[in-house]
């Protein structure tokens, strides 16, 4: 029982890479197999009887028909999801939960390489495509997976080759744009995490938008080569950051969170602040009076 519910005790990947459900009706399915292969014989009554019990609960599964439709139709669309991620290269270790590996790749030469291989593995997929769209049965209720894939390869296709590289003198091709966004998500997700650790809070969406976006900068501290551009050193750090433009200060974003008096609270200060430059205006305003002496008594 514990195998139907749990499986291989891993966790599920997010849809569409991972059908929780799919796979624990194909669970079911196989449980009275895989508990025939547990029980070695001969076996005892409780155990018959249990396998009886079994075999009972899978027998009324296969004769739900709407359970059996919804099987044939899942794992048809998985197997062409799954034959599309084949052709492209994707393996769930380029998702934006597995794994943490966010640098450049050390060989980009010959991952540029790799991706006018896939493109032309794509174009020769997409014409298979086209054939099965067109001899595969279809319904409004239940389209051939073949003509959906075919549907968002003609909206997005275009947008999933012609990676821009970077190039030295010799022509060498020495930084190419990763073709997934891993980079950005898994720097997105480090930075809410360490937020949620800093203020304790579940939801972190109006903290995100208060923080200014030059604090995305800070991670750049922890590579030697960004710290060697911006001070020298680490040691430097304190002067660097005293050197900088005052004006530039001003224009910062509030690190502080918003609240709902944040508007009236900007609306007084500039109204403290306009009052003061009229004060120091009229003091330094000439008055029209005539100044005059007082007569000297003789």
């Amino acid at each position: 029982m514990l195998w139907v519910l749990e499986g291989r005790g891993q966790k599920d990947l997010c849809y569409p890479f991972g059908l929780p459900h799919l796979g624990l009706v194909q669970r079911c399915e196989q449980a009275l197999a895989k508990a025939e292969s547990w029980l070695p014989s001969p076996r005892s009554v409780p155990e018959r009887r249990a396998l009886k019990a079994l075999g009972s609960v899978v027998n009324r599964l296969q004769r739900e028909p709407r359970c059996a439709i919804a099987v044939c139709r899942l794992e048809r669309n998985q197997l062409a999801f799954d034959e599309l991620r084949a052709v492209l290269r994707l393996s769930n270790a380029e998702l934006p939960s597995a794994g943490d590996n966010p640098r450049q790749l050390p060989l980009p030469a010959l991952e540029a390489r790799r991706l006018q291989q896939i493109e032309q593995a794509v174009k020769e997929h997409r014409e298979a495509l086209e054939t099965r769209a067109r001899e595969e049965p279809a319904t409004p209720a239940n389209p051939s997976p073949s003509a959906t894939i075919l549907k968002y390869l003609r909206r997005y296709g275009a947008r999933l080759f012609g990676h821009p590289t970077c190039r030295n003198e010799d022509g060498r091709i020495t930084a190419i744009v990763e073709r997934t966004n891993n980079v950005a998500e898994h720097f997105f997700a480090r930075q809410k995490q360490q937020l949620r650790r800093r203020l304790g809070r579940a939801h972190l969406g109006r903290d995100l938008d208060d923080q200014p976006a030059q604090a995305a900068l800070a991670a750049n501290l922890r590579h030697a080569d960004y710290v060697q551009i911006l001070c020298g050193s680490l040691d430097h750090l304190p002067k660097a950051f005293a050197e900088l433009d005052a004006g530039a200060l001003d224009q910062r974003s509030p690190l502080d969170r918003t609240s709902r008096h944040s508007a009236l609270q900007a609306q007084i200060r500039a109204l403290l602040e306009q009052e003061l430059i009229d004060s120091a205006a009229a003091c330094q305003k000439p008055s029209g009076s005539v100044l005059t002496t007082p007569a000297t008594v003789s």
